[in-house]
């Protein structure tokens, strides 16, 4: 028996073969008894009549209630009702249509912006799994995730393979990113210096939107794109001090020293940047010098505290990205591997058709500039005739007296794709490698204030007294020295 229910009180209660009786509780019977009872075998005409007659009952109410719905409903409120309940329940029904009008809104949000993260173009699928709330949603964002990590490997590959042979149209149809758009602009610049230059722009007007980009990057502190925009010793020594001045400006500017920051900085933002900065301080300051010492200790407090979240939050987001990029290398090691195999067979294929003749079908499969240079070289050679013709335009190529100088002036300007362009041997590509992984060091050391270390790599009466000229203003300016070293500047 349920609790609640007291003798002679009325229960309704269906039996195992769906039979519905009505039973009265017992005198004597408590909450948590078992009530047994017994049904007639058999049902009396007066009980079939009765069952009639309540189900006559039951059609009649329900008739009635449809009818009443086809009636106009009256202006006034019926009699006898509360004005005060139906103004509660009134605003009780608003309440819930609109709390469920706003969760199907934010359920359209969510989806909106969960399919605007997983798109190619923004690529964010990190924030779309923030947003999923199912396993089918989490696996359509991962698919998405491995199906973009594959065609991005690829585009990059390709893009890289298109700046390296000189294929500049192609290449720009790739460009996604400024600081690819940076390495194309540079490429462009190389290939308007080159003995055959077929890019459509003059070189002065390729010079010029290079050297605009790379200022502008110089500017906005984008060491990244100023490196690939850079050409020739001017733009590194340019790019060096740069990065050096920025970095005494921004150590005097935290160190409160901001007439010393004022004179590195050159331009008006800069300026400004340091005013507003120097403000903030006297206004912490001020703030400070009005508080009490529980103030204080409470203020600091607080700021520890943010910083130690700021920190934690810092570890977990690397850590995050950590992981990220784990997956994102293994399903790219993945595709490179099959990449891999793939260009063997197309070496493999290609090199048959060059011994078989087949020289059509040779190119089809050649990507680089060396292998199409080789299959029109065996070609020239089974004909009997002269080869090394210019693909883009016709001409004769370079004398090699001339070739060899233009290949050592390059080298000597750091000018990596110009030289590798002109190189023609392996020897020579080998010794591009090796100069440029010099340079490289020889410039590590100087950044560093290694002078020693960066002499010792110098060959050029150039690059010595270029090192010279530092370690002479790092020895005159003994306050910047002790900076460079001790914030590794």
């Amino acid at each position: 028996m349920p609790e609640g229910v007291k003798p002679g009180d009325k229960l309704q209660a269906t039996t195992p073969s769906g039979v519905k009786v009505k039973l009265v509780v017992p005198d004597g019977a408590e909450p948590g008894m078992n009530l047994t009872f017994s049904l007639p075998k058999t049902t009396s005409p007066q009980e079939t009549q009765a069952a009639i007659k309540l189900q006559s009952i039951s059609r009649g109410r329900k008739a009635r209630k449809q009818a009443a719905g086809t009636l106009p409903r009256p202006a006034g409120p019926p009699p006898g009702s509360d004005p005060a309940l139906e103004a509660a329940a009134t605003k009780l029904q608003s309440s819930f249509r609109g709390h469920t009008a706003r969760n199907e809104q934010q359920e359209a949000s969510r989806l909106q912006w969960m399919e605007y993260y997983r798109q190619p173009h923004v690529a964010e699928f990190e924030r779309a799994l923030e947003l999923a709330v199912s396993p089918a949603e989490e696996g359509e964002i991962k698919a998405a995730q491995a199906a973009y990590v594959e065609e991005e490997g690829r585009r990059l590959k390709w893009l890289a393979h298109y700046l390296e042979t000189g294929n500049l149209r192609d290449a720009e149809k790739l460009v996604v990113t400024s600081l690819e758009e940076a390495k194309l602009l540079r490429a462009q610049a190389v290939a308007a210096n080159a003995p055959c230059a077929c890019i459509g722009e003059s070189k002065a007007t390729i010079e010029e939107r290079r050297a605009a980009k790379f200022t502008e990057a110089i500017k906005a502190y984008d060491w990244v794109t100023a490196e690939a925009l850079m050409m020739g010793p001017d733009d590194l020594a340019d790019l060096e001090d740069s990065k050096l001045r920025v970095e005494l400006m921004e150590t005097a500017k935290l160190k409160g020293d901001f007439d010393q920051a004022h004179s590195y900085a050159i331009t008006s933002d800069e300026q400004r940047l340091i005013e507003d900065y120097r403000a903030g301080v006297r206004e912490a300051v001020d703030y400070i010098a009005t508080q009490t010492d529980d103030a204080i200790e409470s203020a600091a407090v607080k700021v520890q505290a943010r910083i130690r979240g700021a920190t934690v939050r810092k570890q977990a987001e690397t850590a995050s990205m950590e992981k990220a990029a784990v997956k994102v290398q293994k399903t790219f090691r993945g595709h490179t591997e099959r990449d891999v195999q793939e260009e063997k067979r197309r070496v493999t294929w290609l090199k048959w058709h060059v011994d078989q003749a087949e020289y059509e079908q040779a190119a089809e499969l050649a990507i680089s500039k060396e292998e199409r240079d080789m299959i029109d070289g065996a070609k020239k050679a089974k004909q009997g005739g002269p080869f090394g013709w210019c693909r883009c335009c016709g001409a004769t190529p370079l004398p090699e007296d001339e070739r060899k100088a233009k290949f050592v002036s390059s080298v000597r300007a750091y000018d990596w794709d110009g030289a590798f362009a002109l190189a023609k041997t392996d020897e020579e590509r080998q010794d591009v490698e090796d100069s440029k992984n010099r340079v490289q060091w020889m410039q590590h050391y100087s950044a560093l204030g290694q002078y020693a270390e960066a002499l010792k790599l110098a060959i050029l009466d150039e690059e010595k007294e270029a090192i010279e000229n530092l370690r002479g203003f790092s020895t005159n300016h003994k306050d910047i020295g002790t900076l460079y070293f001790l914030f590794g500047l």
